[in-house]
């Protein structure tokens, strides 16, 4: 009977320190900073068109899971054959009781009526940023 309560401890040490080597690693490297979006950047997503209605979806990797995400779809004002897919992030980190420090996924979609040929963009907080966009039926 010794020797189970031995073996758990060992195993149960062995996984803690597992997980503790994988922070220091993690710690080590350079904190994402979202406000630092550029031109250069882009994000990935889906476009369906039908009867008018344009359909887009994807998703943005934020820096830990305590971010809001906004997303719509605008016409600009000075062209309406452009949509700018305009995606604002609020970081509420300091409001949560518990906040995961772990690269997140946060999912977005939009809808916006206009021809088949219109021209998309997009805005990260403000600044623009590239699109990819994949043509699906």
């Amino acid at each position: 009977m010794k020797w189970v309560i031995a073996l758990t401890i060992v195993i149960t040490a062995g996984i803690m320190g597992y997980f503790y080597v994988g922070l220091m690693k993690d710690s080590a490297k350079p904190i994402v900073a979202v406000s630092n979006a550029t031109s250069t950047r882009s994000v990935p997503m889906y476009h369906a068109f039908k009867d008018g209605e344009h359909r887009f979806s994807g998703q943005i990797k934020l820096p830990h899971s305590c971010f809001a995400l906004d997303a719509e779809a605008v016409h600009d004002t000075k062209n309406s054959k452009i949509v700018i897919i305009e995606l604002k992030t609020k970081d509420k980190m300091l409001d949560q009781a518990m906040c995961a420090q772990i690269p997140t996924n946060y999912p977005f979609q939009v809808l916006a009526e206009g021809p088949e040929d219109i021209d998309i963009r997009a805005s990260f907080n403000g600044e623009d940023i590239g699109v990819q966009l994949t043509n699906t039926e």
